[in-house]
């Protein structure tokens, strides 16, 4: 049997060993999210939205994630935490996009 930690000793998240994958979770895609909140918890909803193929649009849910609201407050950190880099990144793709557009229309 593993032993304890002690109450000093408490355990974080740098401190988790790296994840593992037993049930084989597949990554998914999604371009839509809903997000609804209770007293007790918050769930954030996943879905794909897609032409329906008649000339509408299809919504697919393609997963629920369920979480306690300190959870969710931790989430909403490290997000915050990485935005600067994700603006980054967009602001560089733009500046790509803006010159190729600009290349293809002048040429």
């Amino acid at each position: 049997m593993a032993k304890r930690k002690s109450a000093k000793s408490p355990i974080t998240a740098l401190a988790l060993p790296k994840a593992t994958n037993p049930n084989g979770v597949k990554p998914i895609y999604i371009n839509n999210m809903d997000f609804t909140l209770s007293s007790l918890d918050a769930h954030l909803l996943f879905n794909e939205i897609s032409p329906d193929g008649s000339g509408g649009l299809s919504v697919e849910r393609r997963a629920i994630v369920v979480m306690t609201l300190p959870h969710l407050v931790a989430i909403a950190q490290v997000l915050q935490a990485h935005l600067p880099k994700v603006l980054e990144v967009l602001k560089a793709q733009d500046a790509a996009l803006t010159a190729a557009t600009k290349n293809a229309t002048e040429g």
